[in-house]
C-alpha cells in the first residue's frame, strides 16, 4: 500500500510474483514476572490482541489434538486459551502459544506468546514475551485503537519494556539482514533470542518504546529522558510510573540510500547506552552468515547500529 507521504510498503517477491517478505508493524512486550504469576494478565493481553485485529483478519490455523491444522474460530480460540490458562495446561510453569495467519511464507497477521517460570534457577536475566504484527495499512487505519491497546496492555500486564516498530514478515534470515543494512528503522530482532538475557534493560531504540517503572527510574525519569532526546520526541508518564517514548509523529524506516539518519533514534540509543540500559543479546546468536553459521559480530553491529557514527 501507499501512505499519505507516498511511501510504498517494502515487499520482496520471487520470479512468479509470490510474496516472500512483506513489511508489517510489530508490537513486542517483555515481562519479568514469571508466567504462573501473570496468567490472567497474559490471557487478557492475548484475547485483546486477537480482538484488535479480529478472527476474520487472522485467517489462521493452530495445531489440533491429532497434529493436523485446525482453522481458528471464536469457539476454537477460546477453547485453546482456556486450555492454557484455566484447563489442562494451566498448572504448567511455562506456556507457548502461536497464531499465525494463512498468507504463505509472509503472513500479514500473527501472534506469539512465550511465558516462562522465571523464578526457577537458571533463568537469570530471562524474560517472557508477547509479540504480534499486522499489515501497515491496518495499523494506519486503526492507529488510535492500536495505540489504546498498547497503552492499556503495558500497564495492565506489568510489562518491563515494550515497543512498536516497522518490521517484516517472512523471508530468510539473510534476506531480513540485507534489508536491515539499508533500513535502520526496520526491526528484525528475534524476541525469543532477545528475551533470553534481556533482564531489566531496553530491547532497542524504536519508534515507540515503553519503559516499565523500574526501567524508567533507572533511566532517571521522564524529565531526564526528555532532555536527552531531539526536538519532536515525546516522553509521557503512564499510570504506574512507566514512561512512553515516541520518537516522532510517524514510523520511519531510515533509508540509508536516501540519507535518512534517524537522529532521534540515535539520541535515545546513546542515552540508554550511557545509562548501561541498552541491551545487546549475548546468550543466543540468531544472525547468520552466508554459510548458515551463527554471525555474532553482525548481530552485535545491528543491535548497536544507532551508536555508530553515520556514514
Amino acid at each position: 500500500m501507499t501512505d499519505e507521504q507516498g511511501r510504498l510498503d517494502l515487499v520482496v517477491r520471487d520470479g512468479s510474483g509470490r510474496i516472500l517478505l512483506r513489511e508489517v508493524v510489530r508490537i513486542v512486550f517483555y515481562f519479568t514476572t514469571p508466567h504462573p504469576k501473570m496468567r490472567g494478565a497474559a490471557r487478557k493481553a492475548i484475547v485483546d490482541s486477537v480482538g484488535l485485529v479480529s478472527f476474520d483478519a487472522l485467517r489462521c490455523h493452530y495445531g489440533g489434538p491429532d497434529g493436523e491444522p485446525v482453522a481458528l474460530t471464536a469457539e476454537g480460540f477460546h477453547e485453546l486459551i482456556d486450555l492454557w490458562f484455566h484447563g489442562e495446561y494451566s498448572s504448567w510453569p511455562n506456556a507457548s502459544l502461536g497464531l499465525v495467519g494463512d498468507a504463505g511464507n509472509a503472513p500479514e497477521y500473527g501472534l506469539r506468546y512465550r511465558g516462562k517460570a522465571l523464578d526457577t534457577p537458571g533463568f537469570a536475566d530471562d524474560t517472557s514475551f508477547l509479540e504480534l504484527w499486522m499489515p501497515r495499512d491496518r495499523f494506519l487505519s486503526d492507529a488510535k485503537a492500536v495505540g489504546g491497546y498498547f497503552r492499556s496492555t503495558v500497564v495492565q500486564s506489568g510489562a518491563s519494556a515494550a515497543y512498536v516498530s516497522a518490521s517484516v514478515s517472512g523471508g530468510t534470515k539473510l534476506a531480513r539482514q540485507a534489508l536491515a543494512k539499508r533500513y535502520y528503522g526496520l526491526d528484525i530482532a528475534s524476541p525469543g533470542a532477545v528475551s533470553e538475557d534481556l533482564g531489566m534493560r531496553v530491547p532497542g531504540s524504536y519508534w515507540i518504546t515503553y519503559l516499565g517503572p523500574e526501567l524508567a527510574s533507572a533511566a532517571g525519569g521522564r524529565e531526564t529522558i526528555q532532555a536527552a532526546l531531539t526536538p519532536g520526541a515525546v516522553v509521557e508518564t503512564l499510570p504506574g510510573d512507566g514512561v512512553l517514548v515516541r520518537l516522532g509523529h510517524d514510523i520511519q524506516l531510515g533509508d540509508r540510500n536516501r540519507r535518512e539518519d534517524l537522529p532521534a533514534y540515535r539520541a535515545f540509543a546513546r542515552f540508554m547506552d550511557g545509562k548501561g540500559l541498552l541491551h545487546v543479546p549475548r546468550r543466543v546468536a540468531y544472525f547468520e552468515d552466508q554459510q548458515g553459521l551463527a554471525d555474532r559480530s553482525a548481530q552485535e553491529a545491528w543491535h548497536r547500529r544507532f551508536l555508530d557514527t553515520p556514514s
